[in-house]
This record gives C-alpha cells, sequence and structure tokens, in this order.
C-alpha cells in the first residue's frame, strides 16, 4: 500500500467518524426537543387547568417539593408556570439552532465522503 493510499486512508476515517458523530449528536438533540416539547405542553396544560379553576379563596392549592407538598397562592403557581414556559421556549429555540448546526455538519461530512470516492474513482 502507497503512502498515497494510506493518507486517503487516513483522510476517510476521519470523515466518516465526522459522519458518524454528527448524526449521533443530531438524534440527540431531536431527542431532547420532543423531550422539552412534551414537557412545554404539560406546563400549558397543567397552567390552562389552573386559570380555569375560579378564584374564590376556597380551595387550596399544593405544590410537590420532593416527597412533600407546600400549599402555594395560585397566582404565585400560575407565575412559575409561566417562568418555566419560558424557560423551555427557550431552550427549544437554543435546540433547534443546534440542530440546523448538527444537520449541516451531517450534510458536510456526507459530501466530503462522495467528494472522495468520486475522487478515487
Amino acid at each position: 500500500m502507497s503512502a498515497n493510499d494510506e493518507a486517503l486512508q487516513k483522510v476517510l476515517f476521519n470523515i466518516q467518524q465526522q459522519a458518524v458523530g454528527a448524526e449521533k449528536a443530531l438524534r440527540t438533540v431531536t431527542m431532547q426537543q420532543a423531550s422539552r416539547g412534551r414537557e412545554k405542553r404539560l406546563v400549558q396544560l397543567t397552567r390552562a387547568e389552573l386559570e380555569s379553576i375560579p378564584d374564590d379563596g376556597q380551595g387550596a392549592l399544593y405544590n410537590g417539593v420532593g416527597k412533600m407538598f407546600i400549599k402555594v397562592d395560585r397566582n404565585d403557581l400560575i407565575q412559575d408556570l409561566v417562568k418555566q414556559e419560558r424557560s423551555l421556549l427557550e431552550d427549544l429555540v437554543a435546540l433547534e439552532k443546534k440542530q440546523g448546526y448538527m444537520q449541516k455538519e451531517l450534510t458536510n461530512a456526507q459530501g466530503n465522503l462522495k467528494d472522495v470516492f468520486q475522487s478515487r474513482s
């Protein structure tokens, strides 16, 4: 095997590793997006249910903290849910950017692989 073939083999190996890494990262980001999306939907539904309950001061609301529950004010609980929803939305935007970057990396690696094989032919 000549030195040129060995160098080509190393380059091919590195490009393949980049492609595999980008594909793994893309799958991870996609799973994280799905998870954050479910969390956001749960927070939205919880907030909608709390807002539909009339605020007559009679019903107590409790927030779970570890293995216990703490009585909380309805408005405070709703504000916490709004903050959680904003945070999840920011996470989703960041993950979307990351997904775009990973998709670009994967496309570049696949393009490089095609170039190597076409130049070899």
